[in-house]
């Protein structure tokens, strides 16, 4: 899948993302602020440019000041809003762009060094896990789920299983899609999103 069928998917990817990998903040002389992280500069100005194509919003990118990441920042009051009114709904009624979301602001793709391909997605709150859970088991698609410490891991095993979800959720993160498509190439027959090719509101 290489864009969102609607912008509807889009906002509900983008509730993903900021729970996953992203926060809220409100000041009362300053305004509403909602804030994405990413390592990935280029994959924060594609979400720019579908916050701008599906709401009129357009965010501010900036270096982290003491690591290799990059800042989105937008102050919109309509935005924030938006993920508040959403979470509750998402987290107990998982889509799969919502899933995508989460997915892609804290998952990963790798081989382990007995050369098990996996998918994995971690986070401290276990809600977002368990909206993971949610959409795999609706596309019966098996998965481990383990406890770290404090933190809560779900892994997709195996080439096929990573395919089949990457084929059903619109996923767009390089670190993703480049990174199995690297490993699988043949596999993938969709490319990951630029930012030129956006969809229309």
């Amino acid at each position: 899948m290489e864009e969102f069928a609607s912008c509807e998917d889009f906002a509900n990817y983008f509730v993903g993302v900021v729970l996953g990998d992203g926060d809220l903040y409100h000041d009362a002389k300053r305004g509403y602020r909602v804030r994405v992280t990413d390592a990935s500069a280029d994959y924060l100005r594609v979400l720019n440019a579908y916050l701008e194509r599906c709401f009129g919003i357009k965010g501010r990118i900036y270096k982290h000041k003491k690591y290799s990441a990059y800042h989105l920042v937008i102050w919109r009051k309509e935005l924030y809003e938006l993920i508040v009114r959403r979470t509750n709904v998402l987290l107990e009624e998982p889509t799969s762009a919502f899933v995508a979301g989460i997915i892609d602001a804290e998952g990963g793709v790798n081989k382990t060094r007995n050369g098990l391909y996996r998918l994995y997605v971690t986070n401290t709150d276990k809600r977002l896990i368990d909206a993971v859970a949610k959409v795999l088991n609706s596309l019966a698609i098996k998965y481990y789920l383990v406890s770290e410490r404090r933190r809560y891991r779900i892994y997709v095993h195996g080439i096929d299983r990573i395919n089949r979800l990457l084929s059903s959720i619109p996923s767009i993160h390089p670190k993703i899609r480049d990174k199995f498509s690297s490993f699988f190439s043949p596999l993938l027959s969709s490319a990951p999103v630029s930012a030129d090719r956006v969809i229309a509101p």
